[in-house]
């Protein structure tokens, strides 16, 4: 292509239809808004035209109003978008078939995301903790299902905070106390509150006095019924 000489060139629609590929040696000529008679010449290459490689640029972190170059799919021509506002944009997954997760590896080590079916380690799974044949037992907030041997003695349980265990477990959960060998009728099981916490039961405590009874418990925060004090809600017992 020739050298473009200096003068004046009309004023194009960005991206226009019907615009020339890019062959690799394009030249361009750049004028003054406020001159229209200054002008300089330019070889445009496919590189300059498209953007730089990533590794020529600084790394920075961007920001929402950032823009990225991106191809309106409605008019087929190139535009811009803010980063914030491409982060809200729904992303074009594929159909799935039912209990298909997007997640990590079923096992092994750590690998790109991707569909997959549920494995069993993608579950919850509550194991019951026997506890020793003891008067006095803690609750952990690691455990989900706690059983009481009182084949020898009445126990008294002791939960842990509402919060800290609504912290630990996932919502919907509820924390299980069972009579495993079923001696609770005559030597009972009786729940012990944590710090600040009540029973949403009626003002009394709910007391495993059944052979093989269980008491199961929904923690609430307090936030949830407009006070400061949280609470075991009762959902089931003996």
């Amino acid at each position: 292509m020739a050298t473009p000489t200096p003068g004046t060139i009309p004023a194009l629609t960005p991206y226009q239809p019907g615009a020339l590929p890019l062959g690799g040696d394009e030249q361009v000529e750049i004028t003054s808004t406020s001159n229209a008679t200054s002008a300089a010449s330019y070889r445009l290459t496919l590189v300059e035209a498209v953007g730089k490689a990533a590794g020529a640029l600084p790394l920075v972190t961007p920001s929402s109003d950032d823009l990225v170059a991106i191809l309106d799919h409605n008019t087929g021509l190139p535009a811009s978008a803010r980063v914030g506002d491409i982060s809200g944009v729904a992303p074009n997954f594929p159909a799935e078939p039912a209990n298909v997760v997007f997640a990590g590896p079923a096992s092994g080590v750590p690998h790109t995301p991707g569909f997959r079916s549920l494995v069993v380690a993608d579950l919850i799974a509550p194991t019951l903790r026997v506890a020793t044949s003891t008067a006095s037992v803690n609750f952990l907030v690691t455990d989900i299902e706690l059983g009481i041997d009182t084949r020898t003695v009445s126990a008294t349980v002791f939960l842990p905070t509402v919060a800290s265990w609504y912290a630990s477990n996932p919502i919907g959960l509820d924390l299980c106390i069972v009579d495993i060998f079923g001696n609770a009728g005559t030597r009972n099981i009786t729940p012990q509150l944590g710090p600040g916490d009540t029973f949403l039961y009626g003002g009394v405590t709910p007391v495993i006095n059944a052979n093989f009874g269980n008491l199961r418990l929904r923690p609430v925060l307090g936030t949830a019924l407009g006070t400061t004090t949280n609470s075991w809600y009762v959902r089931g017992i003996n």
